[in-house]
């Protein structure tokens, strides 16, 4: 099983080229073939690029030099929209959030935005106008909200880790309930790792971030720069049986 462990292990020795886990990513993707994993996803030459560039610079004792990574669309990307999921509150931010320039400044890779329930309100995984992402494990069961294109991005392989966020403590709506964070994860059979919340911004709330990954194997091997804890690491079993819409 590839994991962020395997995969930083394969950039370090030469036996894998970031330019070549970048291609391999956006091959998965089109082979899943669900255009609603990602409301926003970067052209594969533009990140290719990217990837040629870190290639160059080497690993600098960057934790997750050349790991691709797909980010929640409530979570700001600096020159890729910001929806929430809602086209009429949608704008494009002129920097990353501190939890995406973090993981860049550790060697990751953002390949783009990914499907959630509208302003990460819902279980189901099926409140997006841009579409239901498909369940990675059954197409017909639901994704999981409100986190649905989140695991499925991580499941279906375009991405080897993803950040999405919880709200503020002590807000019990959207991504900080705990089925907000456990659907989409238990029934795409995902680990996550969990963040501790940031501190709040005098300019705006914050949007605040925890990142699942694949396997618990994976999810410890999350960089020292994002301090986490393990949790929610559920079997196949525990896919929902509810299916999906029609």
């Amino acid at each position: 099983m590839t994991t962020l462990t395997s995969l930083l292990a394969a950039h370090l020795d030469g036996s894998a080229t970031i330019s070549q886990t970048i291609a391999a990513s956006y091959a998965r993707h089109r082979a899943h073939g669900d255009d609603a994993i990602f409301i926003t996803l970067r052209p594969e030459a533009e990140v290719l690029a990217e990837a040629e560039a870190l290639q160059a610079e080497g690993p600098r004792g960057r934790a997750l030099w050349g790991i691709p990574v797909a980010v929640k669309d409530n979570i700001d990307v600096a020159g890729l929209p910001t929806t929430a999921a809602c086209p009429a509150f949608a704008f494009t931010p002129a920097r990353d959030a501190t939890v995406v320039a973090r993981l860049r400044a550790a060697g990751a890779i953002v390949i783009g935005k990914t499907n959630l329930d509208q302003f990460a309100t819902g279980l189901n995984g099926t409140r997006s106008p841009y579409g239901v992402p498909r369940n990675a494990l059954r197409a017909d069961l639901v994704p999981g909200g409100s986190s649905s294109g989140s695991a499925s991005a991580v499941a279906a392989a375009p991405s080897a880790a993803l950040v999405r966020n919880p709200k503020p403590r002590r807000v019990r709506s959207g991504s900080s309930a705990p089925p907000a964070r456990r659907m989409p994860l238990r029934r795409a059979a995902a680990a996550a790792v969990t963040g501790r919340p940031a501190p709040r911004s005098a300019a705006r709330p914050p949007l605040q971030h925890r990142p699942p990954a694949r396997s618990v194997r994976l999810a410890r091997s999350a960089p020292r720069a994002m301090p986490s804890r393990v949790r929610h690491a559920p079997s196949r079993a525990a896919a929902t049986r509810m299916t999906a819409p029609r």
